[in-house]
């Protein structure tokens, strides 16, 4: 539960917003004209020449009579103070616009049109001059001064639920595109188990079926999101004879309206939150970032009163019954009693409507990233599982996913098909690792159970041999990968990206340099396990040997990444892409740490299983995990990866091409996630994927990758 006051976006505006040198006054108005003038006298702050100057200017804009606020602030690139002025034009949206004026020869004049105007014009056409404008019904919309790298910008936001869009807008010049920040939230909301009726002073306390029923119904609308349709669905039925003009008043505009009627207190996420009486009373607490805005009340709740029938509807704006409606409101009546929910959404209706995707291993390292934002799609129904119940509980509760969500799941187990039965289960996501070692055990279990399965194994071996349940998967109609993780999938997409600029493509030579944040100690027992052992690679034509975390070399990634080492490992892209790329002739990978010490220890390591005086190294991975963990606030937190592609270009002459991704701030060990996100998502819109069994290259293009990824 947050307990902060401002939400994380507030405070950082906060902190880059001007405090010195603006000076901010209100407007006067006269014989309750529609217009708005400056004050009779000067007020605090201003110099005696900006005050001859707002004088010589002819600044009235059309508004409300005291409905103009001025400001005067310092913008860069100007000598003296420009002019703001924040004017209510009122209309059907509340609205307010925001003009900016620079001083010019001792007055103020416009310059964010194509035109310099001694005055902001007070007819339709105003908007044209203003920088933006404010909705004050149905929107949620704010602006701050703020400035960056010495440079002064209005922080023009527009929030929706679950997400805050910043235009950074330079104040003097209006530009076709502009800096966009996008922050999206997740929303937690839960079901009370005591239900009270203020009015009555009475409680009941609901069973726990019903409140199970209930917080699955409430989790499927907090996942989904709640902007405008383009598409608004009919609420009521339309009735004959109704004009196309009046069809929209029985539409449902979706959650993304809400109503503030009455006059209790709303309070921000971490405190006791008491929602509108229209909504039922339903929600009582809200933990994470919550805010209600102003707008038409969603029909769907309006016209409920008793009981469910549907012919009893009114369109949401029509004149008739607007008395009832005020007299409800009056009453703080609920409108939306449970039943109805329980009716329109069973968990029944839930479980074959949506998406369910078990994640075994999810509260795992990779897990938990997947689960945490397939969780937050429409239309997703997430299970963590694994061998620890308590750590998928956990799990579960951190995302916000009811209870029911969290279910023990060991992939050693010999058949699993009926328990995914069971769960009703469409796609497992299979991340406990590590792969090297284990069979098909699970996948052989998801396709008996007629379930899509996904892996992100990392060994050579495990994701080329997948193929094997190729005519399993096709009887069942199954989709089934391995290897969806940066190798081979991402790597693959590059290659495939690329492919078309050559006429002959001769070399893939690709690797990747992590940075502080170790991935998980799955994965790192994975690499330890070949350390020092030896594997086929193909170089210039012909399969030679090599050892794992040997051939060590230097590499420079770009800035600000630099000279990392790397060693050789055995990762699936050495035995595919020689099959899916007939004419390269080379193909290698190393990876590296993003510490030198650390690197060097591995190899040395490596070295003495290769002189086979230590028969392997992995029982290394465990503290070293540990001591990386510990040692990664002293480490460079960028990552990167490289493919570098030599060949013959279309025009006959020899062709490279260098692909370089850069991750900061730790976030390289969430790259690999991007491809199980990416194809968990199109499962559940229901996009094509070829039925059978297949190891995950060319499912995927670049920009699906990386934007589920990042």
């Amino acid at each position: 539960m947050m307990s902060e006051k401002e939400f994380p976006l507030e405070k950082a505006l906060n902190r880059f917003e001007m405090k010195k040198g603006v000076t901010t006054f209100g407007s006067e108005g006269r014989d309750r004209e529609e217009l708005v003038h400056l004050p009779s006298r000067r007020p605090n702050g201003v110099t005696e020449a900006e005050w001859r100057a707002l004088q010589a200017s002819d600044i009235d804009v059309e508004g409300t009579a005291s409905s103009a606020f001025f400001t005067l602030l310092p913008i860069d690139g100007e000598k003296s103070r420009a002019l703001g002025i924040l004017a209510y034009t009122g209309g059907t949206g509340l609205f307010s616009y925001r003009y900016m004026l620079a001083q010019r020869a001792g007055r103020f004049v416009t310059v964010t049109s194509s035109r310099l105007s001694p005055s902001v014009s007070g007819t339709d056409d105003s908007w044209d001059t203003a920088l933006y404008s404010i909705n004050d019904r149905g929107a949620n919309q704010s602006a701050y001064w703020v400035r960056l790298r010495g440079r002064v910008y209005a922080a023009y936001v527009v929030s929706y639920y679950g997400e805050d869009n910043v235009y950074l807008l330079r104040p003097l010049s209006i530009v076709g595109k502009v800096p966009k920040l996008t922050i999206r939230y997740a929303y937690h909301l839960s079901v009370p188990h005591i239900q009270k009726r203020d009015e009555a002073k009475t409680a009941i306390t609901i069973d726990n079926r019903l409140h199970a029923q209930l917080e699955e119904v409430v989790h499927r609308l907090s996942a989904s999101g709640a902007r405008d349709q383009k598409v608004k669905p009919v609420s009521c039925p339309v009735l004959p004879g109704v004009k196309d003009e009046e069809r929209e008043r029985y539409s449902d505009y979706g959650p993304g309206h809400y109503t503030i009627r009455n006059r209790r207190r709303y309070e921000r996420a971490g405190r006791r939150q008491m929602l509108p009486r229209e909504t039922g009373g339903l929600v009582r607490r809200v933990s994470g970032r919550n805010r209600l805005v102003r707008g038409d009340l969603d029909p769907l709740s309006r016209r409920r009163r008793r009981g469910t029938d549907l012919q009893r509807c009114r369109p949401a704006h029509s004149n008739s019954g607007q008395r009832q409606d005020r007299r409800r409101r009056r009453r703080q009546r609920d409108i939306v009693p449970w039943p109805f929910i329980l009716r329109t959404v069973l968990p029944d209706t839930l479980r074959t409507a949506m998406h369910t995707i078990l994640v075994i291993g999810g509260y795992g390292f990779f897990g938990n990233r997947i689960c945490h934002d397939l969780a937050t799609k429409e239309g997703i129904r997430v299970l963590i599982g694994g061998r620890d119940a308590a750590r998928a509980k956990v799990t579960a509760e951190r995302i916000g996913l009811p209870a029911s969500h969290d279910v023990a799941v060991d992939a050693r187990a010999p058949d699993l098909a009926p328990s995914f039965i069971e769960m009703g289960v469409n796609t497992v996501i299979h991340t406990a690792g590590p792969f090297q070692g284990q069979d098909y055990g699970v996948a052989r279990s998801a396709i008996a159970a007629g379930a899509n399965y996904i892996d992100l194994a990392d060994g050579r071996d495990f994701v080329a041999g997948i193929e094997s349940l190729d005519a399993a998967a096709r009887e069942r109609g199954v989709f089934v990968t391995s290897g969806a993780s940066s190798l081979p999938a991402l790597s693959s997409a590059i290659v495939d990206r690329y492919l078309g600029r050559f006429s002959r493509l001769d070399s893939i030579r690709h690797g990747i340099g992590s940075g502080a944040r170790s991935p998980g100690l799955a994965t790192m027992k994975g690499v330890f396990g070949y350390c020092g052992k030896p594997f086929q690679r193909l170089v210039d034509g012909s399969w030679q040997g090599t050892h794992g975390w040997l051939d060590i070399q230097c590499y420079s990634f770009r800035a600000p990444v630099g000279k990392r080492f790397l060693s050789s490992c055995d990762v699936p892209d050495l035995i595919l892409f020689p099959r899916r790329y007939p004419a390269v002739r080379t193909v290698t990978f190393h990876a590296g740490f993003a510490g030198a010490p650390g690197h060097l220890v591995v190899w040395a390591a490596s070295q003495l299983v290769r002189m086979k005086l230590a028969p392997s190294i992995r029982p290394l991975a465990a503290p070293l995990h540990a001591v990386s963990r510990w040692l990664e606030p002293f480490v460079s937190d960028k990552g990167a990866m490289f493919v570098s592609l030599e060949g013959i270009g279309l025009d006959g002459k020899p062709l490279k091409l260098d692909w370089h991704l850069v991750a900061s701030n730790n976030h390289g060990p969430h790259i690999p996630c991007g491809a199980a996100i990416a194809l968990g998502r199109k499962l559940a819109r229901g996009d094509a994927l070829p039925h059978g069994a297949t190891p995950c290259v060319g499912l995927l293009s670049v920009e699906d990758y990386l934007f589920a990824g990042l």
